[in-house]
């Protein structure tokens, strides 16, 4: 092997970092049909922004306690 060989610097990610020892890269990810995909999506925003509500209301409760007396 010589500088610049390719087989010299087989072991690398596709960042170019170089793996350690006997690191091998992920197989590939199980491929989703798009309808999956989007439904997917979907239920992650829905429960995004259940959270984020209830954080608000939380939020105003807490402002509203702290004001009572």
């Amino acid at each position: 092997m010589y500088p610049g060989d390719p087989a010299a610097d087989w072991p690398r990610s596709r960042e170019g970092v170089k793996l350690a020892g006997k690191a091998t890269t992920q197989p590939p990810e199980v491929s989703v049909s798009h309808s999956k995909m989007l439904t997917t999506r979907r239920r992650k925003q829905h429960a995004k922004k259940q959270l984020a509500g209830a954080a608000k209301r939380a939020k105003k409760l807490k402002k509203s306690q702290v004001k009572t007396p």
